[in-house]
């Protein structure tokens, strides 16, 4: 339930004995707001990518900073990869993905504590 207006809609139909039936849309933000957690409690959402050897965005970690000063939630997306090209097989003219990859909540937080120790 995103918003206050959602929730008193549900507590209306309680109330009077109506059934219903919450259908989420494909967004994160409507998932954490079932979970209790007010909306409006959320700083900026924080997208975590996997590192690359040259490549590695630091920004993450400026907005996560800013939400723990303001006293706000911090949601940190995590990177996937899935149906990345292997560039290797590409250049001989086959078409091969690389495995899937989720990035763990161990990953980025070493990502997290390595840029701290550098700052």
């Amino acid at each position: 339930h995103s918003n206050p207006a959602d929730t008193d809609l549900i507590l209306r139909a309680i109330e009077q004995g109506i059934s219903y039936k919450v259908i989420h849309n494909a967004s994160i933000m409507n998932a954490i707001a079932s979970t209790g957690l007010q909306l409006y409690n959320f700083g900026d959402t924080v997208s975590i990518c996997f590192w690359k050897e040259d490549w590695r965005p630091t920004s993450f970690v400026d907005k996560i900073i800013k939400n723990l000063q303001n006293g706000l939630h911090c949601l940190c997306l995590l990177d996937i990869r899935v149906k990345e090209i292997d560039w290797k097989h590409m250049i001989r003219g086959r078409k091969v993905y690389e495995p899937p990859q989720y990035m763990t909540v161990n990953t980025a937080i070493q990502q997290i504590l390595t840029l701290s120790s550098v700052q």
